[in-house]
């Protein structure tokens, strides 16, 4: 019995170029849009639900056959900085200083 081979797409740094950056962008930005919405109707952490889409995207695209992605750690540490300075602002936006509480800060 033979097996069949599987799909294998490979990836260069020759491939990237500004259409898959701004269209890799765009589908960040969407797939985000999506989570949050999802999050919303279920009551779910949007967090958890990120961190769901982002499992299954690499399962997906490990069955696809695209296991290695050019410049991956990279981009997972910029995108990680840029949320936890999302993160950050959000509360500094959401934080409230009244005159009782500064004895706590100082």
């Amino acid at each position: 019995m033979t097996s069949l081979p599987l799909l294998s797409l490979e990836l260069s740094a020759d491939d990237i170029n500004a259409y898959g950056i701004v269209i890799g962008g765009s589908a960040v930005i969407i797939l985000s849009y999506f989570a949050n919405l999802l999050a919303r109707r279920t009551n779910i952490p949007s967090v958890l639900v990120l961190i769901a889409m982002g499992i299954g995207l690499r399962q997906g695209l490990r069955a696809v056959g695209l296991h290695d992605i050019p410049f991956e750690g990279l981009i997972l540490e910029l995108l990680g900085t840029v949320g936890l300075i999302f993160i950050v602002l959000e509360a500094a936006l959401e934080l409230e200083l009244r005159r009782d509480k500064l004895t706590l800060i100082l």
